[in-house]
């Protein structure tokens, strides 16, 4: 039988749409992976609902020298009554709403394009002309456990997210796989081994 093996996965990978983010991704993976060894075996931040994502990623914006507001009031453009905004990021020259999803995945990203829309069409509700509206789907990808196969297909699922931003569906994607949780088993008879997020500026509403 395969024995389990484990080493940290982690990467990202941008379009020309997003390139001021590579500073802000670099410091979402070491967050991300800081949190890991901070919590403890078994607490990763996929366990945890989309808030406790957004606030990882608006500590990556502080961390890089941005600033970030996460969950404000912001009136959408199809009601008068207010809502809230999940995240608003302050680069060195620009202003995104953020609108984020989470989403468990299976090891092909299958719904994570559907996903992603969803919060892309929250943003162009909510954004407004000094803004760059702006969809992030956190994935957590399950990766079923066989008998003879000990070790999630981690490479594998990475080159489906980064695909997608090959084939310009996305226009950013990073991947944190710690090594600490790597094993860390669902309650499906699958592994949970960390979390992807993707990312995309959807074109204005004509």
């Amino acid at each position: 039988m395969e024995r389990k093996t484990a080493t940290s996965v982690s990467g990202f990978s941008v379009g020309e749409n997003l390139e001021s983010w590579i500073l802000l991704l670099e410091e979402w993976l070491l967050t991300t992976e800081r949190f890991y060894r901070l919590a403890g075996q078994n607490k990763g931040i996929y366990k945890y609902n989309e808030r406790i994502h957004v606030s990882i990623l608006a500590g990556a914006a502080w961390r890089c020298g941005w600033g970030a507001i996460c969950e404000f009031k912001r009136k959408k453009s199809d009601t008068e009554r207010a809502g809230r905004a999940d995240l608003w990021i302050r680069s060195f020259d620009k202003d995104f709403l953020c609108e984020a999803k989470f989403k468990y995945v299976d090891e092909k990203a299958n719904e994570a394009l559907e996903t992603l829309e969803r919060a892309c069409s929250d943003a162009l509700k909510k954004y407004t002309e000094m803004e760059t509206p702006c969809g992030v789907a956190f994935l957590c990808p399950s990766f079923y456990i066989e008998k003879n196969t000990l070790n999630p297909d981690i490479e594998s699922f990475v080159d489906i997210i980064q695909d997608m931003k090959n084939n310009m569906q996305i226009d950013a994607c990073a991947w944190c796989f710690p090594t600490y949780d790597r094993f860390e088993k669902g309650g499906c008879n699958d592994y949970l081994p960390g979390i992807a997020l993707i990312v995309k500026i959807p074109p204005p509403n004509n």
